[in-house]
């Protein structure tokens, strides 16, 4: 998984997330790690699709990112896409005034946020540890070469989440690729 460089700055916290196998998310770091062979998780609208995260409303922000189709195009590899239905629901975000304030200011001046869980998330947390809760399901999608130029690409990526959200989506979410 590649996540902020800024984590893997920290004492401890950067030993955790190299641990745990993530890479920064910097074009260097993904091209290296892809070049030895290995695969690359990548959630495309990052901080700010996080601070939008809204129940069953998935809005993606693809149109206008074109370093990871760069990559793919550079490294031949291809893009699979994913879509995961629950996480939402399970794990709530805040959207109290000021969370949202903090995570704003946090964006703007560091492109990070912090993941601040509501009471109901917290209490899921806890849950967890004794009982299964409702299910986070993950979709995996057919592998998209990685050919032409990076509009067309993206433009065959953005084809495929949408086909793969009309073949998998429960009912009730909607989809906004921004």
């Amino acid at each position: 998984a590649v996540t902020l460089p800024f984590y893997h700055y920290f004492p401890v916290v950067g030993d955790v997330v190299r641990h745990l196998g993530s890479i920064p998310s910097d074009s260097g770091s993904i091209t290296k790690t892809l070049r030895k062979g290995e695969s690359v998780s990548v959630m495309l609208g990052g901080v700010r699709e996080m601070l939008d995260a809204q129940g069953t409303h998935m809005k993606l922000y693809v149109r206008n990112r074109k370093g990871i189709f760069g990559i793919a195009l550079e490294t031949g590899t291809p893009l699979v896409p994913v879509l995961t239905y629950g996480e939402n629901e399970v794990f709530p975000r805040s959207n109290a005034w000021w969370a949202t304030s903090i995570n704003q200011s946090l964006h703007t001046y560091a492109g990070m946020a912090i993941g601040i869980p509501t009471w109901k998330a917290l209490q899921n947390w806890f849950e967890l540890s004794y009982k299964p809760l409702k299910p986070i399901v993950t979709h995996v999608g057919s592998p998209i070469p990685a050919v032409g130029d990076i509009s067309s690409l993206r433009n065959t990526y953005i084809k495929a989440v949408e086909e793969l959200f009309k073949k998998t989506a429960p009912p009730g979410y909607t989809l906004e690729i921004v």
